[in-house]
């Protein structure tokens, strides 16, 4: 299937390739911009600011866990004690058992909360690394009505078969560079 896949993909480039001949084609390395482009250092700092919020979130959770694991142990050391009466022992091993539900139940809602802040911050990271590329776009697809491209190629793409899917281009095609000096001032701004 992705044999099939592939060798449409290719035969479709050298279709586009000899029907395009007299057009203008540009590469462009995506990843290369985006992570020249200001938003993408602020969106950094908003995704390791959530991150860290997580981790003190879960480390406060923990510590309540542990202290709940400690209280567990008393209890059961007071249970096995010798000298104290049946009625202290079972009421001890009762105290038990509702800590260790409560141990459970908070393990669990660690555990959930783990997993619905990590989806709410990949969500996050995707959002904007969806918004930051519709700017970049937008900036690419002015520049290229401008210079007169037809096509522009992303050039750091990997296909699926993990190899670049842009594997030769003339330097003279590649408008990376020129598209870095659009965002430059953008760039410089951001930093005052």
């Amino acid at each position: 299937m992705k044999r099939k896949w592939f060798l449409s993909v290719v035969v479709a480039v050298f279709a586009m390739t000899a029907w395009c001949a007299d057009s203008n084609i540009a590469v462009v390395d995506m990843l290369r911009v985006m992570n020249f482009h200001p938003d993408m250092n602020s969106d950094r700092l908003v995704l390791e600011k959530q991150i860290e919020e997580f981790d003190a979130e879960q480390n406060e959770m923990m510590t309540v866990i542990e202290e709940l694991k400690k209280e567990i142990n008393a209890i059961l050391a007071e249970s096995r004690d010798k000298t104290v009466t049946e009625e202290v022992r079972v009421k001890t091993m009762k105290l038990a058992e509702k800590k260790l539900a409560d141990l459970k139940e908070r393990e669990q809602e660690k555990q959930q909360t783990a997993d619905i802040r990590q989806n709410q911050i990949s969500d996050q990271g995707r959002r904007m690394r969806q918004k930051l590329e519709s700017k970049i776009r937008v900036l690419v697809h002015k520049y290229a009505k401008e210079k007169n491209f037809s096509l522009v190629l992303d050039s750091s793409g990997i296909g699926g078969n993990g190899v670049k899917t842009v594997v030769y281009t003339e330097e003279k095609i590649d408008i990376t560079e020129n598209i870095l000096r659009i965002i430059s001032p953008l760039r410089q701004k951001s930093d005052e």
